[in-house]
């Protein structure tokens, strides 16, 4: 094999060599050829040998302007940077003339195994010699062989559906020099990640959607918390995560809403927590089309724009409002006389209970203090 190279991002190298179309001499691997797709076969993918790389085999190039060059090639042609998923992990032989064998594990939280995921190893890291010979094997069943290098310092594999959650061993089996030493890693180039909530106010016991992309679909795989209250994940979906807001939660503006996806932490956002609004009481027991009807409250709203009142699903305008009362004008009804449902909800958030009555010609006022959760039984 090739002398090694400069250890300062399997990542970089891998990416930018193979962005920049550098693909040579594609081998099957056994390991694709034993945990196959049903789709197409797989390929192992083997970086292209840069003049720059042919240098550091002669010992000439030093490894600052190799990896200067490496990095720039990386920015050019790198999209976006991949993701640790495990950590580049470095093995040193001792020598001796045999072979040597190092285990380790991929540990995968919950989801990251739906994610799209390379292995990268480089032969020869820290500016050491390359190894003799280099294996690995896959719980228990052939990754690859030296062969698959082709003769180059990197091996770049897909492994993408081919892991589960948890751990898994994968065993390294080296020949080589002493001080000799390799190094490999996990990486994925779709990250989940949240872009955003909807709707951004919402009250305790209402449904929110943070979007994303990437996201699994398991919803073990994901925490949620509102202002450090577990909340309860209802949807995984790859574009978004639905989740009910505590109940336990007090009203107020800029509560912290903190996601874990497949144990890795999302962007932070904030949600206002409307607190619910409540119909006390209704200034009629009868009303009719076109009449003014005021409703009286809790937690309602200064600003028409966040209120919506439907009466019998018909979407009522509103006359005025305020923190504790609004008034509409009664929309059209049909079959009248009849009992009218009054809903109301502000910012998104609905009335526990909405207010009923009854609609028709009269108009009769509350004068006896009638309950707004029932229509008065002697206009029936």
């Amino acid at each position: 094999m090739l002398a090694g190279k400069s250890l300062k991002s399997i990542v970089a190298l891998s990416v930018a060599m193979i962005a920049a179309g550098g693909l040579t001499a594609r081998a099957q691997s056994p390991y694709i050829q034993t945990y196959g797709k049903e789709k197409a076969p797989q390929e192992v993918k083997t970086a292209t040998t840069s003049s720059a790389n042919q240098k550091n085999a002669d010992g000439k190039a030093s490894d600052a302007k190799d990896s200067k060059d490496t990095g720039k090639t990386s920015t050019k042609t790198a999209k976006k940077k991949p993701a640790l998923i495990v950590k580049p992990k470095q093995h040193v032989c001792a020598g001796g003339g045999k072979w040597e064998q190092f285990a380790d594990y991929i540990v995968l939280q919950p989801g990251q195994e739906l994610l799209p995921l390379t292995l990268g190893v480089l032969n020869g890291s820290s500016g050491t010699k390359p190894l003799r010979g280099l294996r690995a094997t896959l719980a228990g069943r052939d990754l690859f062989k030296e062969a698959d290098f082709k003769g180059k310092p990197t091996l770049s594999m897909d492994l993408s559906n081919a892991l589960t959650s948890g751990s898994t061993q994968i065993i390294f089996q080296a020949f080589g020099a002493a001080g000799s030493a390799f190094k490999w890693q996990i990486s994925t180039t779709a990250e989940p990640s949240i872009t955003g909530l909807a709707p951004t106010r919402a009250g305790a016991g209402d449904k929110v959607k943070a979007n994303g992309k990437n996201l699994p679909e398991d919803k073990k795989a994901i925490t949620v918390k509102v202002d450090g209250q577990l909340a309860e994940v209802s949807k995984a979906d790859p574009k978004f995560i639905e989740f009910t807001v505590p109940d336990k939660l007090k009203a107020g503006k800029d509560k912290s809403v903190e996601i874990t996806v497949s144990g890795q932490k999302m962007k932070t956002f904030t949600l206002t927590i409307a607190g619910k609004p409540e119909i006390t009481s209704m200034d009629m027991v009868s009303v009719n089309p076109g009449g003014i009807l005021t409703i009286s409250g809790k937690n309602f709203s200064k600003d028409r724009k966040d209120i919506e009142v439907r009466v019998n699903g018909n979407t009522a305008t509103i006359n005025s409002c305020s923190e504790s009362s609004i008034a509409i004008i009664v929309p059209a009804l049909d079959n009248v006389p009849c009992v009218l449902t009054v809903d109301v909800k502000v910012g998104g958030v609905s009335v526990p209970k909405p207010g009923m009555l009854v609609g028709g010609q009269r108009v009769i006022p509350n004068d006896d203090g009638y309950s707004p959760f029932e229509p008065a039984s002697h206009l029936l």
